[in-house]
């Protein structure tokens, strides 16, 4: 989390020699409400059913490509980060409200 808009840009962001999986996110910490910290948090057109089958759909896509062509290791990070943003979509709410957070903790 920082103030404001990154200074450097998306290398600030990359995985380095971690895999993709642990690339990081600009989370601003001027806002206090998650749809705020986050764009795009609720889906407007699709519920939380459709789009897991939307997710488990491409998931055995990309997972069919894998045994056809062999391992990529970009495809399978890219496959962890879209089960991680569909997760992301369905705990902020409560991982990001710091409105629940005793006033002595937000304080600090």
């Amino acid at each position: 989390m920082c103030p404001g808009l990154p200074v450097i840009g998306p290398q600030l962001w990359t995985s380095a020699y971690l895999p993709s999986i642990h690339q990081g996110v600009h989370l601003p910490n001027n806002e206090k409400e998650p749809e705020k910290l986050i764009q795009h948090l609720r889906n407007q057109k699709l519920g939380p059913a459709e789009q897991r089958r939307q997710l488990d759909l491409m998931s055995e896509l990309n997972r069919l490509r894998l045994a056809r062509e062999g391992a990529d290791p970009q495809l399978e990070g890219r496959i962890q980060s879209m089960e991680i943003a569909y997760r992301m979509q369905s705990e902020p709410m409560d991982a990001l409200d710091l409105n629940k957070e005793p006033e002595a903790v937000r304080a600090r």
